[in-house]
């Protein structure tokens, strides 16, 4: 039968930082930092313009005219990567919640050990909810579809049936609401199981 008391003193145990992995640490920082820049610099000056307004043409051949709405090419990588990398970090808050409440559940003693790393990665769903919805309701026409303008107007040249089939699900009120109550009831979890 599991217990929840343990007979062991606990140890305070610290995470010892050597100088070569905090070069090592510091140097990716600085090469992601400069890396960024650079392709900052790529999209402002326009290297490789040429190549890609040419493929970009041959694929709007291709396709029909396409329709584009929203901001420009570096605002929407940068929303579009935003969106991504929260979602996934969210993502892994949640699994750390999921665990915690399991154990909590099935009185398991076993997790002590390794508990405090599941409320440390639940305590990231409410700043990335935040996050999340801050990025949506900026760059939401960067991220999907069915957020573009008369999408769902038949009168609109850009609408889509396939679109207007699903509007009682793609809307803003009902995603918004949906959104914030799926992050509400997370983040409430995860306090709650501190």
């Amino acid at each position: 039968m599991a217990t929840l008391t343990h007979q062991e003193s606990a140890t305070a145990e610290q995470l010892v930082v050597t100088d070569g992995a905090r070069k090592t640490f510091f140097a990716i920082i600085a090469a992601g930092v400069v890396i960024l820049v650079l392709g900052i610099l790529a999209q402002i000056m326009g290297w490789g313009a040429a190549e890609h307004s040419e493929a970009a043409s041959h694929a709007a051949a291709a396709h029909g005219a396409a329709h584009e709405e929203g901001h420009s090419i570096l605002i929407k990588r940068i929303v579009v990567s935003l969106w991504h990398s929260n979602l996934f970090f969210l993502g892994v808050s949640t699994v750390g919640t999921v665990f915690m409440a399991i154990n909590y559940v099935a009185y398991a003693g076993w997790s002590v050990m390794i508990k405090r790393i599941a409320e440390a990665l639940s305590a990231w769903v409410i700043p990335g909810g935040v996050i999340m919805l801050l990025v949506f309701l900026v760059g939401r026409q960067d991220i999907f579809h069915w957020t573009h303008d008369g999408i769902m107007d038949p009168k609109s040249e850009h609408f889509d049936a396939i679109i207007k089939g699903k509007e009682g699900f793609l809307n803003m009120p009902f995603y918004i609401i949906r959104m914030v109550s799926y992050l509400v009831i997370w983040g409430v979890f995860s306090w709650k199981l501190r």
